[in-house]
């Protein structure tokens, strides 16, 4: 059972803190399959604000989502995915597109989540 079905609540906030969290997140490097964002040191402030287990939980529960590690040290995010779900392209539209925009990838990445 996904994260969205066990508890639609937390996972609608949890997708809300990710729409806001992503104007904090840049792309440091990507390859088909894997990729690698910098959290930005504006968001340091506003970081006990975030409940980021249940941002990763979303993330990791996601549609072609294999893996969700975070390097607090270096202030990292790398998610592995399968490049066949998830085109490269969609990683740019999330962290850069319009909240619209945002909200359809999201919503791509949570179909058939479970």
């Amino acid at each position: 059972m996904s994260l969205t079905a066990a508890n639609p609540q937390a996972s609608h906030q949890a997708i809300g803190q990710l729409l806001t969290l992503r104007q904090h997140l840049s792309i440091v490097h990507q390859l088909p399959g894997r990729i690698r964002l910098r959290v930005a040191g504006s968001l340091l402030n506003q970081i006990r604000e975030f409940d980021l287990g249940a941002v990763k939980g979303v993330l990791a529960s996601s549609h072609g989502i294999q893996d969700v590690r975070v390097n607090a040290a270096a202030a990292t995010v790398i998610i592995e995915y399968d490049p066949n779900r998830l085109a490269p392209g969609l990683w740019q539209v999330l962290l850069h597109g319009g909240e619209a925009e945002a909200r359809a990838v999201i919503g791509q990445l949570l179909q058939g989540a479970g």
